[in-house]
This record gives C-alpha cells, sequence and structure tokens, in this order.
C-alpha cells in the first residue's frame, strides 16, 4: 500500500472514529436521560414503552462496539500499542465498557 493510500486510510478511520464516538456520546445522554426519568417517576416524552427504551439500550451497546472496534482497527493499522491512535479520541475502554454494562445492567432492573 502506498503511503498516500495508508494517509488517506488513516484519515478515514479517525473520522469514522470520531462520527461513531458522538454518536455514542448521544446515545449514552439520552439513554441516561430516559433512566434517570424512570428511576425519578417523571414522565419520559420521547420513549413510550419498555422495548422502546431496550431498544435504546440495545443501540448504545451496539454504538460502543462499533467505537471498540473502530478504535482497534486504529491501533492495529498504525502497530501503536494499546493506548490511542494519533489523532483518535482517547478513550478509557474498561470505563466505557464498566459504565455500558451497570447502565444496561440498571434498565434490566427496571423492566
Amino acid at each position: 500500500m502506498t503511503k498516500r493510500r495508508e494517509r488517506k486510510n488513516g484519515r478515514l478511520r479517525d473520522r469514522a472514529l470520531a462520527t461513531a464516538t458522538t454518536l455514542f456520546g448521544f446515545l449514552c445522554s439520552d439513554l441516561e436521560q430516559q433512566l434517570q426519568a424512570l428511576h425519578d417517576g417523571r414522565s419520559v416524552v420521547s420513549i413510550a414503552s419498555p422495548k422502546e427504551l431496550s431498544d435504546l439500550a440495545v443501540r448504545t451497546q451496539k454504538a460502543l462496539q462499533t467505537v471498540l472496534d473502530l478504535e482497534i482497527d486504529a491501533i492495529r493499522a498504525q502497530g501503536k500499542p494499546q493506548g490511542g491512535a494519533p489523532g483518535a479520541a482517547s478513550l478509557d475502554l474498561g470505563a466505557a465498557r464498566d459504565e455500558i454494562e451497570s447502565r444496561l445492567a440498571r434498565l434490566a432492573g427496571q423492566g
């Protein structure tokens, strides 16, 4: 692969990772708001049913997996030790995994 193509692929990976990370952040925020509203006994306007809340949790989990997959691909492509690829968002994978597991556990407890 030429250096030019490698740079282009790297930029595309970085952009995909940034997009996936942003999407994951939005979904986490929405899921957290929905769970907090349910916990507080408030009406949840944007979620009409427990199934929709469950679907939101699944989308959040899939977005996290996409972020992790893209970050791993970027690390492998650049031959860097795990810790982040240049230009990629720094992500504490263990903390992200723990956070999504705790949110899904809370969701399962409310269902």
